[in-house]
Order: structure tokens, then sequence, then C-alpha cells
């Protein structure tokens, strides 16, 4: 299969708003990417983000006409997060409003897929409270024509249902909807706390298998096994082999897309634009392995 290879444009290269959203994405093409992914979570975070604004409409529109310029496209997207509040007076009200805006600006940019957090909760009912958050979401997406993809979680969340594949499955055939699937970070999986019982289930072979077509989109990234570090592929310790032939085998179509931010962040800025060209072959090199 030849998958788009993109990266997320929520490397961030500042926290202050400085860097506009424009220069991230020429500075990500200028190391050769072709397809973005744009990460709505990072942009909901603070009240100086132009996406919480009243012009959020202009900046989508002003990304879209950069992407048209430079002869890319934007493939996936990362809706905000409800349990991911991350200032002060931000209301559920205003996330569920930011998620709204999401799905008009994928429907705007031309993105097929987004990918969401399920809620998980430390009750039985995780699927009512799912079905009550993301129900009224869904209509839009259906309006728009964009696709809801849940998101595997750690294995060492434990304490709540979602957590096994088999449940994420369940939650994604409960909407019995060609338009809601399931996005497989790779770090997720691979999160178990270096407790030896839960090992088993980062088998990202068998994982991956279990959801047939319900794989939408992905996310990849990698760690060592005991934090969520979104670092590039081969700087963990995931079985690469294993994803890209679980990827041929379930019949995968979509996009091979980058979260492994870390990769970039981590690294002296003067070595940012040579980290971020790495990663494009580092995906094309990945690719050519199904």
């Amino acid at each position: 299969m030849n998958y788009p290879v993109s990266t997320s444009i929520h490397f961030r290269f500042d926290t202050d708003y400085k860097v506009s959203l424009n220069d991230q994405i020429s500075r990500i093409i200028d190391g050769g990417f072709r397809y973005l992914d744009f990460n709505f979570l990072d942009w909901n975070a603070d009240r100086r983000s132009p996406f919480v604004g009243p012009d959020w409409e202009r900046w989508i529109d002003g990304a879209g006409e950069l992407a048209a310029k430079r002869g890319v496209k934007f493939n996936q997207a990362h809706a905000p997060v409800y349990n991911g509040l991350r200032y002060e007076g931000c209301t559920q009200e205003d996330i569920h409003e930011f998620q709204l805006r999401a799905i008009r600006a994928c429907a705007k940019l031309g993105i097929p897929w987004m990918v969401y957090h399920a809620i998980y909760h430390d009750n039985t009912d995780d699927f009512s409270i799912n079905h009550e958050t993301f129900d009224p979401l869904l209509e839009e997406a259906r309006r728009c024509g964009v696709g809801m993809a849940f998101e595997n979680t750690w294995v060492t969340l434990q304490q709540y249902r979602l957590w096994r594949t088999e449940d994420l499955i369940e939650l994604a055939d409960s909407y019995n909807d060609p338009l809601v699937g399931i996005c497989w970070d790779t770090g997720h999986c691979n999160v178990y706390g270096g407790i030896p019982e839960l090992r088993k289930y980062t088998d990202q072979y068998r994982e991956i298998m279990k959801l047939g077509k319900r794989l939408k989109a992905l996310h990849i990234d990698d760690n060592n096994g005991y934090v969520d570090d979104h670092i590039a592929p081969y700087d963990g310790i995931i079985d690469w082999n294993s994803v890209m032939r679980a990827l041929r085998d379930v019949g995968y179509e979509h996009s091979f897309t980058f979260e492994a931010h870390n990769a970039v962040r981590r690294v002296p800025e003067c070595l940012a634009d040579e980290r971020i060209a790495y990663m494009k072959r580092l995906g094309d090199t990945l690719v050519a392995l199904v």
C-alpha cells in the first residue's frame, strides 16, 4: 500500500503563539511532508489561540489557502478533548463549541477523518456517557461528511471499561455508521507501565488485526512502555515490523500519520528542520515495508 505519509502540525515551536500556524505549516512542508494532520487539541488550550476567537474561520481559510498554494493536503485531524480542559474559565459548553468548529474546519479543509478521545469514566456506563457526548457531534459530522475515529488508550487504564481493544470496537460498532471508526495509536498500545502481566496487551499485530475495516486512522509514535512519550519510531521499544505487517494484513487503506512531536520538540532549535526531514524519510521507509 502506498500510504500518504503525514504528520501532525502540533510540533508547536513555541507556546506563546508568536509563531503563526502558517509558518509552522510552511516549515513542515519545507521538511518534505505533502500531507498534514491538523491537531485542534493544541489550539483550544489557551484563550490566546486564534481557534477559540471570533475570526477562527478566517484563520482556517488561511491555512487552506496556504496548503493549496504549496500543493499539499490536510488528510487527518485530532479533535479537542472533553476531559482536557487546560485553562481557567473553559467550560464543557466551550469544548462542545470547539468540537463543532473542528468538524466544520475539517469540512473546509477537505479532511475525511478526525480522531476523538472517548470519554473514560470510573463507572460501568461508559457507553451511555459517550453516546450522550458524541451523538450530537455525529449529526454535524454527517452533515459535513467528516468521519469520527475513536482512539485506543493506555493498557494501564484498567479502571475504565474502554481500555480493551474489544470494548473500543464495541463502542464504534454501537453507532452502526460508516462515518464512525477507530484510530490506532501505536504509542498508547505500548504503555503497559512495566507491569509484566500487562505486556501481552502490547502485541501490536494481534490488536490491530482485531480492528478489521474499522481502522480509519493512525497515530504513529514510539515509547519505552512507561510513558506516552510521542517519540520517533525506533527510538522506543515497539516492534515496527509487526506494526507494518499488521497494516498490510488488515487491509488498511488510509493515512500513515505521525503523532511524534517530541521527536522534534526535544532537539535543539538548530536541528529541528533536519529532524522534520528525517521524520519524513522515516515514514517513507516504514511504508515501504508493507
